[in-house]
Parts: C-alpha cells; sequence; structure tokens
C-alpha cells in the first residue's frame, strides 16, 4: 500500500475516481461492513482506516509505515 498522500482517493472526488477506472459506478464500504465480509473480524487490524491502532505507535515512527508506506 502508498502512503495515503500518495492513493487517489487522497486527492480525487468519488466521481472523478470513477470516471478514470471506467466505471459505471463507484462507492466505499463502511469499516463496519468491511468486517461483515470477512470470517473472524475480530483478527483483522483497521488501523489503516480508521487511524486507530491496537497497539501504540513507537517513537521516531510514522502511523503510514505500518500500511505499507515508507517514512521519508
Amino acid at each position: 500500500m502508498s502512503r495515503k498522500s500518495e492513493l487517489i482517493a487522497a486527492n480525487h472526488s468519488i466521481d472523478e475516481i470513477r470516471k478514470f477506472v471506467g466505471a459505471d459506478s463507484l462507492e466505499y464500504l463502511s469499516v463496519e461492513s468491511l468486517l461483515k465480509a470477512v470470517d473472524h473480524p475480530q483478527n483483522y487490524c483497521t488501523g489503516c482506516f480508521t487511524g486507530e491502532y491496537p497497539a501504540p505507535v513507537p517513537n521516531g515512527f510514522d502511523k503510514e509505515m505500518f500500511c505499507g508506506g515508507k517514512k521519508e
């Protein structure tokens, strides 16, 4: 996963993204709906979606590093 600032949704509206990907419609799932779609939802970290992590982020680290981004 890229840094948040590099994700298309950080800089474009839903309609702009829909046009970019050539879709007829585009919607996002809520975190609650996403968790309903998986087995054992308690085993998933949603920190990259909510910003609420199950453990403190250590000093010197960027939260985005835990979502696949690189600290620059």
